[in-house]
């Protein structure tokens, strides 16, 4: 049996691979966003964002939710993991992270499939395959919506009353140590953020 020989500059060269391939840290995968996102920036399936304490991750899933974790257990979530997600961007133009979906409705269609009914093969009721009308959720990939949008229309009125006007867009989404996923607009100061940047959304999960 032949034996195998490899130059010494080969077995240098495998030898660099394999340190390099163990000395990425777990931190530097594809996945990991820091604990900001940026306006014009986007997430997406399986990122995330980190607080800095490494307690809470807010993760964009592949079955389409966003969802806040401590420690492992749910705390909140966009609700929207179901068919039809596309993608999630903080989107410029309105200055808010979006999920968007294609565009959908039912409708009644005739099709083959496996149903309850009158087996018109044997004239009994029961489950049997065969054609029928079923209601079935039809997708419009040519249209867009918005499945889930930091609603600040509704959360400014009740943290800062009328001081702030209810469309004031944010610049950066950030997953604080406190628990609570925040947006805010940090070229806006007022009288009771005098030096930082003003909230206009959260998922107010701080504390839980």
């Amino acid at each position: 049996m032949k034996k195998l020989i490899f130059s010494k500059s080969f077995r240098v060269f495998i030898a660099c691979l394999l340190i390099l391939a163990f000395a990425v840290p777990a931190t530097a995968s594809a996945g990991y966003l820091g604990d900001k996102l940026l306006i014009g920036q986007s997430m997406q399936r399986g990122d995330y964002l980190l607080s800095q304490d490494g307690r809470f991750k807010a993760i964009f899933q592949d079955d389409g939710n966003f969802v806040i974790y401590k420690n492992g257990s749910a705390v909140w979530s966009s609700n929207t993991n179901k068919n039809g997600i596309t993608t999630f961007t903080f989107e410029q133009e309105r200055g808010k992270p979006v999920i968007h979906g294609y565009g959908s409705k039912w409708q009644t269609v005739y099709q083959y499939g496996y149903r309850w009914g009158l087996n018109p093969a044997n004239g009994k009721y029961e489950y049997y395959w065969g054609y029928g009308f079923d209601n079935v959720l039809v997708f419009d990939v040519t249209k867009q919506v918005d499945a889930w949008i930091a609603n600040t229309e509704a959360w400014i009125p009740g943290h800062h009353g009328s001081t702030l006007p209810v469309n004031t867009p944010g610049d950066t989404l950030v997953m604080q140590s406190d628990g609570n996923l925040v947006l805010y607009n940090n070229t806006l100061t007022n009288e009771y953020y005098p030096n930082s940047g003003i909230p206009v959304w959260a998922s107010n999960t701080n504390g839980r």
